[in-house]
């Protein structure tokens, strides 16, 4: 039987923890070492759909992330690193097409960025 919403000695979260919103819907579940955020997190709409999923070391963001709107749409796609976002992201709009792409490096905009509207290239600005 796997407990959850533990803690540990220290009073510190521990094992696998789920977060539910007020309707009894599930709004978070991940796990927590030595207090801290740990391996692979999820977060929910109230609506049940797929808000963010992406891993935690230490606490801090890493490896790749994404977010989806509330019908499920993916918004967003990118990486960190030690908590901070880095290497290539890509945006999207409510469509589903992409509207942003470039690159980031110690959680700030690097290189060329290009903006789309409707698969176009629209902007392009360096960093």
């Amino acid at each position: 039987m796997i407990k959850i919403n533990q803690l540990d000695k220290k009073g510190e979260k521990t094992g696998l923890w789920k977060y539910y919103y007020d309707n009894g819907k599930l709004w978070s579940i991940g796990k927590y070492k030595n207090g801290k955020e740990t391996g692979l997190w999820k977060d929910y709409y109230d609506n049940g759909k797929l808000s963010y999923i992406g891993k935690y070391k230490n606490g801090e963001k890493t490896g790749l992330w994404k977010e989806y709107d509330t019908n499920g749409k993916l918004r967003f796609v990118g990486k960190y690193k030690n908590g901070k976002i880095t290497g290539l992201w890509k945006y999207y709009k409510d469509n589903g097409k992409l509207w942003s792409i470039g690159k980031y490096k110690n959680g700030e905009k690097t290189g060329l960025w290009k903006e789309y509207d409707n698969g176009k290239l629209i902007k392009t600005e360096r960093y």
